[in-house]
C-alpha cells in the first residue's frame, strides 16, 4: 500500500485557491503528514529529502492527520472515506476503512487516547462524524452547523470537548465522548471560518476566517473570551497552530503572504514573518514543529522558519502536478531539470537531494519538453505556445520565442533544437528560426543527429535529412 524510499523526490502538497490546507506534525518521528493526488506523504522535518508515500486511497486525498501516540495517520479523501493506517511499519498497513459522509473530508482530529476520530467536511446528509478509530462504532454526534464543516478540534485533556467552524460563521462545542452538541457560538465571525484549534494544554479554543478576526474562546466552557485584533493580517486567515513548546503562543498564515506568532495571554503580536505578496505566496497552511514552523504556500512550496531570523532558513520546492518532460543538466552530473503540468520548471541537485525554483517569466501551462544547448543553456517549450531559455537557474525573457501552433514534442543536439507542433515542423540554430516546414499529419514526437530528423506520427514515420 506504500512506496518507501530514503531519499526521494516527493510531490509537494496539494493546495486550492482560497482554500486551507490543515498540516500534520509528529514529533516522536519529526514528519509532517500532507495531501498530495491521490497519495499522502510522511515527510521529514530535518531531512526533506526522506519521505514515505502511502497510496491506498483511490480517490485524491484532501487531509492527514497523525494520532497522539505516533503509530498511526487517519487520512480523508474527496470521496468521504476515512483510512487509518500505520505510519511506523514499512508496510503502512491499513487498519480501518471507513465511509463516513457522502463528500469531501475537509478535516480530522484525534483524541488524546488515539481511540476516538472525527472527521467532517461537505456531506449531503451530515457534515461530521464521530467513530472509533479501529472498529468504526458511532460515539457521538456531529451536529449544529447549517454549511460545510471547515475544521474540527479535540481537547487533549480531560474532559474532553470538542470544537468545529464552518462556512456558516458559527464555532460549535461539544462535550463528550459520546460527544454531543453543547453549544452555538455566533456572532463572533462575519464570513467563513476556516480554522480552530484547542491550545495544548486545553485552555483555550482559538478559531480564525476569512473575515480576518482572530476569536478566542475559554477551552473547558467554550465561551467567548475575547478578539485578537490589534495589528491583524491584511489578508484572510487560513490556519493556524499552536507552538509545541510555548503552550500560550499560535502562529496564523493568511491570504496576505505573512505568518504571525501571537500571545493568547495579552494577545500580543510577537512575530511576523512576511513574503513578497503576491498569489503564489498566499500561505494556506502552517505547523509548529520542535525547530521550525512551517508554512504552506499556494504554489506548494514549503516555507521554513524559526523565531531568531526574519526570513525563511529553508524552502522545500518541487512539483504539485505530475512532471510531464525531464532532461539532466548540461553543467552538472548530478543536476537534473523537471517540468510540470502547471508550467513549473524545477532545479534539482541529486547530490544533495535539494531543489531550486528556475526564476523569471516561466510558462503558464504543460511544459512539453526540456533540452540541453550547446552552451550550456537549457530550453523549454510549453502549451502557452512559447520556446524559452535557461541561464543559471533563470527564465531568459529576451530569448523566448512564440510559436504559431502549439508544441507537441522537442529535441536538440548542440546548437540545433527542432520542435514538431500540431502543423508543422521548426528548425532552430540557435534558438533562432531558420526553416519551417508543414506536416500533413499529426506529429506524436521527434528526434534529431547530426544528420537526421526522425518524426513520428500517428499513423507513419518521416525520415528527413538536412
Amino acid at each position: 500500500m506504500s512506496i518507501a524510499s530514503e531519499k526521494t523526490i516527493a510531490a509537494l502538497p496539494s493546495t486550492t485557491r482560497n482554500i486551507g490546507v490543515h498540516l500534520s506534525y509528529d514529533p516522536k518521528s519529526d514528519r509532517i503528514a500532507y495531501a498530495s493526488g491521490k497519495s499522502i506523504y510522511l515527510r521529514s522535518v530535518s531531512n526533506p529529502s526522506e519521505c514515505t508515500q502511502f497510496i491506498g486511497h483511490t480517490y485524491n486525498t484532501t487531509v492527514a492527520k497523525f494520532s497522539p501516540s505516533g503509530f498511526y495517520v487517519a487520512s480523508g479523501d474527496e470521496s468521504g472515506n476515512v483510512k487509518v493506517w500505520d505510519s511506523v511499519g514499512e508496510d503502512m498497513i491499513v487498519k480501518g476503512d471507513f465511509p463516513v459522509i457522502n463528500g469531501k473530508i475537509t478535516d480530522i482530529a484525534w483524541d488524546a487516547d488515539s481511540q476516538r476520530i472525527i472527521a467532517v467536511g461537505d456531506g449531503k446528509e451530515r457534515y461530521g462524524h464521530c467513530f472509533t478509530y479501529d472498529s468504526g462504532n458511532t460515539i457521538g454526534e456531529i451536529s449544529g452547523h447549517s454549511g460545510i464543516i471547515n475544521a474540527v478540534s479535540i481537547r487533549q485533556c480531560r474532559p474532553y470537548r470538542a470544537a468545529t467552524v464552518a462556512d456558516d460563521a458559527a464555532l460549535v462545542f461539544l462535550q463528550g465522548p459520546p460527544f454531543k452538541f453543547n453549544s452555538s457560538l455566533r456572532g463572533n465571525h462575519t464570513s467563513f471560518v476556516r480554522d480552530v484549534a484547542f491550545s495544548k494544554d486545553g485552555a483555550y479554543i482559538v478559531s480564525v476566517g476569512a473575515d480576518r478576526q482572530i476569536v478566542v474562546y475559554d477551552g473547558k466552557t467554550g465561551e467567548f473570551i475575547k478578539k485578537i485584533d490589534s495589528n491583524p493580517h491584511e489578508g484572510g486567515i487560513f490556519a493556524l497552530s499552536w507552538l509545541l513548546e510555548k503552550p500560550d503562543c499560535f502562529v496564523t498564515c493568511s491570504a496576505d503572504g505573512s505568518i504571525k506568532l501571537w500571545n493568547v495571554t495579552s494577545g500580543e503580536l510577537l512575530k511576523t514573518w512576511s513574503l513578497e505578496r503576491k498569489l503564489e505566496n498566499q500561505i494556506l497552511g502552517v505547523i509548529s514543529t520542535k525547530d521550525y514552523i512551517i508554512g504552506l504556500t499556494y504554489s506548494g512550496d514549503l516555507y521554513y522558519f524559526n523565531e531568531s531570523s526574519e526570513s525563511p532558513v529553508n524552502v522545500i520546492y518541487g512539483h504539485q502536478k505530475s512532471i510531464t518532460s525531464i532532461s539532466k543538466s548540461p553543467e552538472s552530473e548530478s543536476g537534473l531539470f523537471t517540468g510540470s503540468y502547471d508550467g513549473r520548471v524545477v532545479s534539482w541537485d541529486l547530490k544533495e537531494y535539494k531543489a531550486s525554483l528556475v526564476e523569471g517569466e516561466g510558462h503558464k501551462n504543460l511544459v512539453v519538453g526540456i533540452v540541453p544547448q550547446k552552451d550550456g543553456s537549457v530550453s523549454t517549450t510549453a502549451w502557452d505556445d512559447t520556446l524559452k531559455r535557461i541561464v543559471d537557474g533563470k527564465f531568459i525573457d529576451t530569448s523566448s520565442v512564440s510559436l504559431d501552433n502549439q508544441p507537441v514534442s522537442v529535441s536538440s543536439i548542440d546548437d540545433i533544437t527542432v520542435i514538431v507542433t500540431e502543423e508543422s515542423l521548426i528548425y532552430f540554430e540557435n534558438l533562432k528560426e531558420t526553416k519551417k516546414i508543414a506536416l500533413n499529419f499529426t506529429a506524436t514526437s521527434v528526434d534529431v543527429s547530426k544528420k537526421f530528423i526522425t518524426v513520428d506520427f500517428s499513423k507513419r514515420r518521416l525520415l528527413s535529412c538536412w
